[in-house]
């Protein structure tokens, strides 16, 4: 954590990339991250990979300045925080606080990378969810407006009782 800064100041310049912590500048550092992974060694990768975590993380706590950095040194092994640096200050619909950790949030986002299956905005869609997970904080999106997709949607009965029910088009009452 004591290297945030410099981490983050070194991507940028590797990068040539200027980072302003905005929730916009995600969509040209993710650009020059699709362009620029499969050019550079897997080992340059994996360093540009961790800053850009911490790049979107910082992004999150200069927008919203009540999360807060924590490192878990106690408790549960098996906890995925248990002695990393996790952004603190998000919660579920259900009251539940879940932490940012960069790393494991970012996997998914890495894999579409791999798979030749990213777009220049994933990385301000994950900004988004997550600023979403903050207390008081609504941010609409108009990246994500479900009625343009298409295909059909299969919603599973989590109770099990039922098997999954089939829409050629999104419910209305899931888009309230």
């Amino acid at each position: 954590m004591e290297n945030l800064d410099a981490r983050i100041h070194n991507m940028c310049v590797y990068l040539q990339f200027e980072g302003d912590y905005t929730p916009e500048s995600l969509i040209p550092l993710w650009d020059c991250v699709m362009k620029s992974y499969k050019t550079k060694p897997v080992e340059e990768f994996y360093t540009i990979k961790t800053c850009i975590e911490l790049y979107l993380a910082e992004t999150l706590r200069h927008q919203y300045p009540q999360l807060k950095w924590e490192c878990q040194l106690k408790g549960r092994k098996d906890l995925i925080e248990k002695n990393r640096p996790v952004l603190k200050g998000f919660y579920l619909e259900n009251g539940v606080s879940v932490g940012f950790e960069p790393a494991f949030v970012l996997q998914v986002q890495s894999q579409r990378l791999y798979d030749d299956e990213a777009d220049k905005e994933q990385l301000i869609r994950v900004f988004e969810k997550w600023a979403n997970k903050i207390p008081g904080v609504v941010v609409k999106s108009p990246r994500e407006d479900p009625r343009k997709h298409k295909g059909r949607f299969v919603i599973m009965d989590d109770s099990g009782k039922k098997g999954p029910i089939v829409y050629d088009e999104l419910p209305e009452w899931l888009l309230r």
